[in-house]
């Protein structure tokens, strides 16, 4: 489990549809006062939410019907996906959430210039894995991953292809469609996976339905953005483009060094030990809702607010918005953390059978990560253009994991692979929060919410003896024994936070309407 390293952008309140979009509200433009990002940021996690629901039974669902030498191959297909798909758009996506915002009358430029940017990119993957599918399956061991990669590059091909969407809805301001297209396109795309695996147990037939979910996504983007936007190859502006690739070069080499740091642990499993073994490692790995529900739009959304901030030279403005959000990352990373390591065993057990009990002390050392995701150092530093800044940071993280790797595993197993991310992750987030000390400018001791973060964190723990409690009864069955202590560990939580000086009148004001507002809909589902 990590935060999440590829999406890294978002921004601000609904706008309607149209003819033409209508062009984002700078904060700098005067008029219209920007949405809360309480709100923004409420409704994208909503819909994420939501969307997590699906995406979240895809690795349950085929631990229960793959055995483990199959779902070693699954996971190893999706590592090399994963690769792939977060290398080459090379921060072509992310430069929309920071031109559009900032330049909004050459919007359909950057649009234009981004959509052909991810179809070369696309093509170039399809490319690679057709011809060398089986070099890199023998390099894994396993010479059946070879059939399932010509597959997947077709797959990132079309899901490239219309990768900008997200990032287009929400730069022009339409929140509720990015909520929207997050929870249908995740709902489709786990029924195109789950669905064929059930029916013919297969996973080329899975690999094929997938296909089918992003030819129908891209079909639907394109006639979409067309019409919408009125795009025209005359958008295109070379000045532009160059300007627009000045900003997406070095954050794209920064993505290029982050993946392979990233990812270079499993590669190493995956070559060093079998197949089954490295689905052992992957379910130890395995990256809970939570952390990409939660991090990744707050990270997008401070970004946009940021950057207009910074044209009004606030300088308190900013400090507020960067207290605030570290604060409520806390109130929600804390406790998981804290909750997950109490409840490490019978998680597993539950979610993917006692057939992965030897995952379990993976998976609490993975949890470490969750601690560092508390603090959104990366999008800090986008706001402030520093991508030069966030290179250099993951080159020093590639040098430091490629030292660490071979002698943590030689040292503890496979634990030292996890073990290698969360020491480098630690390391790097200490050395980007100097860098935003320097650019606020805050003295390190006045950087962070300390009184806040160690009142979190010290009723965090305090809230983990009733579930101690709960354990020490030794019910057999670990589905109900994580019911009975989350419900125990979230009311004791809850009436701390209530209690506390954390959330102000007005969020507990909007958590009230929008808790009202799905009881409301819930008689309305029970009489349908």
């Amino acid at each position: 489990m990590k935060p999440p390293a590829r999406n890294e952008m978002l921004k601000a309140a609904d706008g309607e549809s149209g003819g033409e979009s209508p062009l984002p509200l700078s904060a700098s433009a005067g008029g219209a006062k920007p949405a809360s990002i309480n709100k923004q940021a409420l409704t994208l996690i909503f819909g994420r939410g939501l969307a997590s629901t699906f995406t979240f039974l895809i690795p349950i669902v085929l631990a229960r019907y793959l055995a483990p030498t199959e779902y070693g191959t699954y996971k190893q297909i999706f590592l090399v996906y994963s690769s792939l798909f977060m290398i080459l758009p090379f921060g072509i996506i992310q430069s929309l959430y920071y031109f559009v915002p900032k330049d909004p009358e050459r919007m359909r430029t950057y649009l234009v210039q981004a959509f052909l940017f991810l179809q070369g990119s696309g093509l170039l993957a399809l490319l690679f894995l057709a011809f060398f599918g089986k070099t890199i399956g023998l390099y894994l061991h396993n010479p059946d991953l070879a059939p399932y990669l010509f597959q997947m590059g077709l797959f990132i091909f079309l899901m490239l292809s219309s990768a900008y969407f997200e990032a287009l809805l929400i730069s022009s301001q339409k929140i509720g469609q990015a909520s929207l297209l997050g929870f249908f396109s995740e709902a489709a795309k786990t029924a195109s996976m789950l669905i064929p695996l059930i029916w013919t147990h297969r996973l080329a037939d899975m690999m094929w339905g997938m296909n089918l979910f992003a030819f129908v996504r891209f079909c639907f983007v394109l006639v979409y953005v067309v019409r919408s936007y009125s795009l025209s190859w005359r958008d295109i502006q070379w000045p532009a483009f160059r300007q627009q690739m000045a900003y997406s070069i070095p954050f794209g080499l920064a993505v290029i060094l982050q993946v392979t740091q990233d990812k270079f642990h499993q590669y190493v499993v995956a070559y060093s030990y079998s197949a089954a073994v490295f689905a052992v490692y992957s379910v130890g790995m395995f990256q809970l809702p939570i952390v990409e529900l939660i991090y990744t739009p707050m990270s997008q959304l401070m970004i946009v607010r940021m950057a207009a901030l910074r044209q009004r030279s606030t300088r308190e403005e900013i400090i507020s918005l960067w207290f605030d959000i570290t604060r409520k990352l806390a109130m929600v990373f804390f406790p998981v953390f804290v909750f997950l390591q109490l409840a490490a065993r019978e998680l597993v057990v539950f979610l993917f059978t006692p057939t992965y009990l030897s995952s379990i002390p993976l998976f609490r050392v993975a949890l470490l990560s969750l601690l560092t995701a508390i603090f959104l150092t990366e999008g800090v530093l986008r706001a402030y253009a520093e991508t030069h800044f966030i290179l250099k940071n993951t080159f020093m993280k590639l040098a430091l994991t490629l030292i660490l790797i071979f002698p943590f595993l030689a040292w503890f197993g496979l634990s030292g692979g996890v073990l290698t991310l969360i020491v480098v992750l630690a390391i790097s987030k200490m050395l980007m929060l100097w860098k935003i000390s320097r650019l606020i400018p805050l003295s390190l001791a006045d950087l962070l919410p300390w009184r806040d973060l160690f009142s979190i964190a010290i009723f965090s723990t305090l809230c983990g003896i009733p579930v101690l409690f709960v354990k020490s009864f030794e019910i057999d069955h670990p589905g109900l024994v994580l019911l009975i202590s989350a419900a125990i560990y979230s009311l004791f939580y809850l009436i701390f936070l209530l209690t506390s000086h954390l959330i102000t009148f007005d969020e507990k004001r909007e958590i009230a309407r929008m808790v009202r507002r799905v009881g409301e809909l819930l008689p309305a589902t029970s009489k349908s």
